[in-house]
């Protein structure tokens, strides 16, 4: 199996249509590599500032991942995406296949009180292993 891991100097909410040109510069560079899945950092498109703003667009950015992973025909764990989830927002991992369709989610159960990521964000409560086309894949976001 070959892995794609992206990083970069990740842009605020404002600006979250700039990392997503990010995001398609790197994944082109990788292609020559045949990755088969490419793992995204934790808030990659907003950033941890203003968590409520960034959850209202969740649904813009999954729709990039699905897009992402098709158009290259991989599987893509999103790193994270601020959603909201039992009236808080959750840091939610998402995992797309390369046909575009969401597999799984995963929400941080274990929230960096260092951060104040507990006062932002709600913890998860489950694990979350999805079996694949190219094997178990497990997800765990940063700490």
């Amino acid at each position: 199996m070959k892995i794609a891991c992206l990083q970069w100097d990740i842009k605020g909410y404002e600006q979250y249509r700039d990392n997503f040109a990010i995001v398609r510069t790197l994944a082109e560079k990788t292609i020559n590599y045949q990755p088969d899945l490419m793992v995204l950092p934790e808030m990659w498109a907003t950033d941890f500032t203003n968590p409520q703003e960034c959850a209202r667009l969740k649904d813009e950015i999954l729709d990039f991942l699905k897009a992402l992973a098709k158009d290259m025909s991989l599987y893509v764990l999103g790193g994270s995406v601020a959603e909201k989830k039992f009236n808080r927002i959750a840091n939610t991992a998402p995992l797309v296949d390369p046909k575009g369709e969401l597999l799984a989610r995963y929400s941080k159960i274990h929230l960096f009180k260092g951060m104040d990521e507990d006062r932002d964000f709600s913890a998860g409560y489950e694990v979350a292993t999805v079996p694949t086309l190219i094997g178990k894949i497990g997800i765990a976001i940063c700490y």
